[in-house]
This record gives structure tokens, C-alpha cells and sequence, in this order.
């Protein structure tokens, strides 16, 4: 029962995500592409600065490691998720 149910599952969500993609590409068939899609707005208002391409990493980095590190010890049987979420939340 458990494993039908699972592919159950599965086969739902793969036939949503189907059929967003459709109506995704059916609506931009129709009304076109908008004014969000053009080349130029694109990258508008980013920066240049390496600075600014290290601290984009490092934050993606960060923030991988800690939902790593939360699902790893949700794996083990640790309990306290909200202590492990929000210790892998830069800042707190």
C-alpha cells in the first residue's frame, strides 16, 4: 500500500508540473513575452564588483550548508528543527 501510494504521489506531481509547463508555454504563445523579458532588464541595476559576486556566493554557500546540515541531523533523529534552522540563517 505504501509503495503504490508513492508512485501514486509521483505521478501526480510529474502531471502538475506538465501541465504548469503547458499553460506556462501556452500563455506565452498568446500574450507574448512582456516587458520583464527583454534583454536589457535582464541584469539592470546589478553590480560589477567582484566584491559583490564573492558575497553572492558565499550566501549561497552558507545557505546550502545549513539546510545540508538541518536535513542531515533530521536524518540522525535530532528534533529541534527550528533551533537547527535558525542557526543556519546567517545573521541570527
Amino acid at each position: 500500500m505504501g509503495a503504490n501510494f508513492g508512485v501514486i504521489m509521483v505521478a501526480i506531481k510529474i502531471v502538475a508540473l506538465v501541465f504548469i509547463a503547458i499553460l506556462g508555454l501556452l500563455t506565452l504563445i498568446r500574450d507574448g513575452p512582456g516587458p520583464a523579458f527583454t534583454t536589457e532588464s535582464f541584469f539592470k541595476g546589478t553590480s560589477t564588483q567582484p566584491s559583490a559576486y564573492a558575497i553572492a556566493l558565499y550566501s549561497g554557500l552558507w545557505a546550502f550548508d545549513g539546510w545540508d546540515q538541518c536535513n542531515v541531523r533530521l536524518r540522525l533523529g535530532c528534533t529541534s528543527c527550528k533551533r537547527l534552522i535558525s542557526s543556519s540563517s546567517p545573521g541570527k
